[in-house]
């Protein structure tokens, strides 16, 4: 009687076990490798957005100086003096920055305003926040809008403008014959140790004495 063959004996213990052990290292890498490659997604998908997000934060502010009219305004329903610029915590601590900018768009004058509103940038529990009343000069009830721009504020610093020097405080009134800075630098440092450093001009270089 002829002994069976090698291909009807089937495969050893030993080789079922190097196949289950090699058939392991491969699900493990490849289970490995999917995951590294969703963390990347991830990281990459949150960097995109604080990108956008920083990005966005410089044209709005940018664009808002830029639209700054010499108009009085008197914030925060009649708390801060009137002003016709007014920035570096003076009234209000983490203030930065408050004005009446032009712009506001109306088609067709549907609402019964104008173009004006009273802008504020503030710096609140490590929040950039943009503070926007719908009317240059704040009432009890009036509409505002605050929009939060950039999280995790760790540090900041605002300077303005005046003839050759910058200055840490900013406040023009009616009857003063300086209106807004001719330039406004902001620096903000962020938690994930990002710095920032912007240079703003506004269009208030003739008011200047």
């Amino acid at each position: 009687m002829n002994s069976p063959s090698r291909a009807d004996q089937g495969f050893s213990l030993m080789e079922v076990l190097v196949a289950l052990f090699v058939i392991t290292i491969i699900s493990t890498s490849g289970a490995t490798i999917l995951m590294r490659s969703a963390d990347s997604r991830e990281a990459m998908a949150d960097v995109t957005r604080r990108v956008s997000d920083i990005s966005q934060t410089h044209a709005l502010i940018r664009d808002d100086l830029a639209q700054w009219v010499p108009r009085e305004f008197q914030g925060r329903n009649g708390l801060d003096p009137v002003s016709i610029f007014m920035g570096g915590t003076i009234a209000e601590r983490g203030l930065l920055f408050a004005f009446v900018r032009d712009g506001w768009l109306n088609p067709n004058f549907e609402q019964p305003r104008s173009g004006l509103i009273n802008v504020r940038y503030v710096v609140e529990e490590g929040k950039l926040l943009r503070k926007v009343e719908l009317t240059p000069d704040a009432v009890q009830g009036s509409e505002t809008l605050d929009q939060v721009l950039l999280e995790g504020v760790t540090s900041y610093r605002v300077e303005f403008r005046q003839g050759d020097f910058w200055v840490p405080q900013w406040q023009s009134g009616p009857g003063q014959p300086i209106g807004a800075p001719i330039a406004v630098r902001l620096e903000l440092g962020l938690e994930n140790g990002r710095n920032f450093e912007w240079l703003f001009i506004t269009p208030a270089g003739g008011l200047l004495s």
